[in-house]
């Protein structure tokens, strides 16, 4: 509804949008966020959760073109894992 009514009065018709990120409130500090991510994405020798791309969303980032972006990495080696944790060969 708001968007709507700034898009009608701010933008011209030229492609342009206005998005409300309102999930951005819910977030914490730039440091939790990082410690956050940087566990869901196996520091430390965690097991990750997350993939680069998953992260890249919650960030309301634009998807990664690099192609280990959509796996999960094993923290302890340089093999790629499925989403369920099983190990993948690298080619």
């Amino acid at each position: 509804m708001w968007e709507q009514a700034l898009e009608r009065v701010l933008l011209d018709d030229d492609g342009k949008i206005l998005k409300f990120n309102t999930g951005a409130l819910l977030h914490g500090s730039l440091k939790d966020q990082a410690e956050y991510f940087s566990k869901a994405l196996g520091a430390g020798g965690t097991q990750p959760w997350l993939t680069q791309n998953e992260v890249r969303r919650t960030c309301d980032l634009p998807r990664s073109k690099d192609k280990d972006a959509d796996s999960l990495k094993n923290p302890m080696t340089s093999k790629q894992m499925d989403k369920r944790g099983k190990q993948n060969e690298l080619d």
